[in-house]
């Protein structure tokens, strides 16, 4: 399972090349493959996980913050708050948040190569997984992005989603 390194070498690169006056990372606060890209997070950037009210997500860094009465309202609110979402793995949850997301317009960037939702399971939303008008110039980067370990090494998926992260920002 490549999961906990490239999401560690996602939030290296994400720290590395996103301007710290534009971007905030948000987390579900929960264990597994959050909890591991927060391990990746040195605090260069702000880093934020949402947790349910009177929860906790146990992560050394980062700064958890009440969002919801329960993990199903916190899903909820998550997929109204971001601009662009990582998303890794996942099951029904993480689809609905990346269809809620996405309908809204927001920019999800499915790591498919780790399975699940991520990889068009669950109802994720198709569109989500073709390139991105917002992000024009990048199609090379989403066929990165959508690779598989034999096409791609996790560096140049991790490259790939900062790349296309600040070509968002402008």
């Amino acid at each position: 399972q490549e999961s906990p390194e490239l999401l560690k070498l996602i939030a290296k690169q994400l720290e590395e090349a996103a301007p710290t006056d534009q971007v905030v990372l948000v987390t579900g606060g929960l264990p597994g493959v959050q909890a591991t890209f927060a391990s990746g997070c040195t605090g260069k950037l702000p880093l934020f996980h949402c947790v349910p009210s009177g929860g906790s997500s146990g992560n050394a860094v980062g700064k958890d913050i009440s969002a919801g009465k329960d993990e199903q309202q916190k899903g909820q609110l998550l997929a109204r708050l971001g601009d662009v979402y990582i998303t890794c793995e996942g099951g029904p949850g993480v689809s609905n948040e990346a269809n809620l997301a996405f309908a809204r317009g927001a920019l999800i960037l499915p790591l498919s190569r780790t399975g699940g939702a991520s990889s068009g399971l669950f109802n994720f939303p198709a569109g989500a997984r073709a390139p991105h008008a917002q992000v024009e110039g990048a199609e090379s980067l989403w066929h990165t992005l959508l690779s598989n370990a034999e096409e791609a090494p996790i560096a140049k998926v991790a490259e790939a989603i900062a790349t296309i992260i600040s070509m968002k920002l402008g």
